[in-house]
């Protein structure tokens, strides 16, 4: 009966993933807190069946999140990062083999992480204390390295102080909510690219057929860069996946597009899974959806996270066939779209992302969306990566390791 009723919730997780996933501004830490306000409706269910569904929804995202960032232009504040890359695939016809590596990316990760999650349990909580006293110094070394690898690296440490200061106000500041980091990364790396691109007049050429060309040796060598990264930010403090995605594109000395998506897909699906590992081993909550799953699973131990563990096999192998059937469709869709129609969906775009961040944030959070909009116009303007903007959370996070954060918010009494 509990296999059954565990299965039910596991596939209905799958089913508000796909919406999760492929709508812009509806997102797994929305649904997972609503699931919790809801908990008296599903007291007649077992806790681990509730906490499968999140699982589940959460798994089924990190996979199908991809879509409208390739085809739209449309991020999830964890698939900022791969907007233009993905974007540029899709005008060169290429946007079903982007939707296929990230995919890829994101399966391959799930299964490497799933093979090192009971060892790791271990493990974690001797080097958990060791790295995090490091962390000011990591991010010295990492953002030394992003701006001085920069041609124009006078003009990428404005943008990447520029990001920073915007971020030590607006995620430090008690006038704010953690609700702005969804208008900050859209304007940042979403509306800033719609924006573009409907100046430009973009028309979105026949999609290719084609299957992923990037060799089997350098999918598997970036998902493992990618489920490394995604573990590791699992763990540390302060540090999300998107940062790890911006430390992983600094590792990819060939720029190549293909292999940046599929590490930054590995990095979305091994950081959401691998947060229950942290949850299990050290008591730390890294994420909303494992907030949500404490709050379900009162006692949650080895059992629950084995369970856990299945189902999330079970959803990643769902999840890729609903992502690559999903994305095929919307491909030849916009493959087989007159002039005009692509900007027509960008605009339809924009205004769902203006509707959302006023919901969810109201004139606060557009107010956000504006001032970060015209900050990731300044990168292409200026030529330099749009990744600099990463400052917006790297800064509070130095400043905050390095003992200086609290000081300086309450010297500025911000």
């Amino acid at each position: 009966m509990i296999f059954s009723e565990i299965l039910a919730f596991t596939l209905l997780g799958c089913l508000v993933g796909i919406f999760t996933g492929i709508i812009p501004g509806i997102h797994i830490n929305m649904i997972s807190a609503l699931v919790v306000a809801s908990l008296p409706i599903f007291s007649s269910f077992s806790p681990i069946s509730v906490a499968s569904l999140i699982m589940a929804m959460s798994v089924t995202h990190t996979f199908l999140n991809f879509i409208p960032s390739v085809l739209f232009g449309a991020p999830d504040p964890d698939s900022a990062l791969s907007v233009l890359p993905g974007h540029q695939m899709l005008l060169a016809g290429r946007g079903l083999e982007a939707i296929k590596l990230t995919g890829l990316g994101s399966l391959i990760s799930l299964l490497i992480t799933a093979m090192v999650f009971l060892p790791v349990v271990f493990i974690l909580p001797l080097v958990y204390d060791f790295v995090k006293t490091k962390m000011f110094y990591i991010l010295l070394v990492v953002t030394g390295l992003s701006i001085g690898t920069e041609r124009n690296f006078l003009k990428a440490g404005f943008l990447f102080l520029l990001s920073g200061a915007l971020g030590m106000l607006l995620l430090n500041s008690k006038m704010f909510t953690s609700g702005i980091i969804f208008p900050a990364l859209t304007g940042m790396f979403g509306t800033s690219t719609l924006l573009l691109s409907m100046q430009r007049r973009e028309r979105i050429p026949q999609q290719i057929k084609a299957k992923a060309s990037l060799k089997a040796g350098s999918v598997l060598k970036n998902s493992i860069l990618g489920a490394v990264a995604g573990m590791i930010v699992g763990f540390l403090p302060g540090v999300g996946a998107t940062q790890a995605t911006h430390l992983v594109q600094k590792s990819n000395k060939k720029r190549d597009a293909r292999e940046f998506l599929v590490a930054t897909s590995g990095v979305n699906t091994a950081n959401i899974i691998f947060t229950l590992v942290v949850l299990y081993a050290i008591g730390r909550t890294r994420s909303g959806v494992v907030i949500a799953i404490e709050k379900i699973v009162e006692n949650f131990g080895m059992v629950e996270l084995v369970v856990l563990l299945g189902v999330i096999l079970g959803a990643g192998g769902i999840a890729m066939l609903l992502h690559v059937w999903i994305g095929t469709f919307f491909t030849k869709q916009i493959g087989k779209s007159k002039e005009g129609f692509y900007n027509k969906i960008n605009i339809l775009i924009l205004l769902i992302i203006l509707g959302s961040v006023f919901w969810l944030t109201g004139f606060i959070g557009l107010l956000i969306l504006f001032l970060c909009t015209v900050i990731g116009l300044i990168a292409p303007m200026s030529k330099v990566k749009r990744s600099q903007c990463m400052g917006f959370f790297i800064i509070p996070v130095m400043l905050y390791y390095g003992g200086v954060g609290v000081w300086l918010m309450t010297l500025l009494q911000i």
